[in-house]
């Protein structure tokens, strides 16, 4: 079964050393792993804006082609998770995928928002920021949207995998098949 992983790591400083890390847990439990990085795009002599389309349709494809998405939902430049993988998560649910969910991160969002703005939340009708915006208090690791189109959200990459592993398992017990 190919699961595609999504996350911020292809903003880390060797995000391919990374991918082929992650690609190598999938296999030893017995998935083929794809990395939004894998393959070759040919992107000479495009403008910015044309190696943009050429990445999202890539990746697109790519998870087209995937049974299921693990996705780091890890905090990233602020107390929610990356924008990019927030639609992967979006697109692949819509897609009838099976997608996972992990996060090195187990606050909840809330207590990870009241963080980024050095305690400054007001409790009024609701949870406000300083700016007086609601911040959803739902119990969930990150927005409601993401945090429910995932079957769960454990704490590290590998548990992610095997949780998926189990779900794949045992959906199969039924006649379900992911492939």
């Amino acid at each position: 079964m190919k699961v595609y992983l999504a996350g911020p790591e292809v903003f880390f400083p060797d995000p391919r050393t990374e991918g082929q890390r992650l690609k190598s847990i999938c296999a030893d439990h017995g998935f083929e792993g794809v990395f939004p990085l894998d393959g070759d795009l040919d992107i000479d002599g495009l403008e910015e804006w044309e190696i943009a389309e050429a990445i999202f349709d890539a990746n697109i494809q790519k998870i087209d082609d995937c049974s299921a998405v693990i996705a780091n939902m890890t905090p990233f430049r602020g107390p929610g998770m990356d924008g990019g993988t927030a639609f992967e998560i979006g697109y692949a649910y819509g897609e009838g995928k099976l997608v996972v969910g992990w996060s090195s991160d187990d606050r909840d969002y809330i207590d990870r928002v009241r963080e980024y703005f050095g305690g400054r939340l007001e409790k009024t009708d609701r949870w406000r920021d300083p700016q007086g915006l609601e911040v959803e208090d739902f119990g969930q690791p990150d927005n409601l949207m993401m945090s429910s189109a995932v079957i769960d959200v454990v704490s590290d990459f590998e548990s992610a995998v095997k949780l998926l592993k189990t779900v794949v398992t045992e959906t199969a017990k039924h006649g379900v098949s992911w492939e």
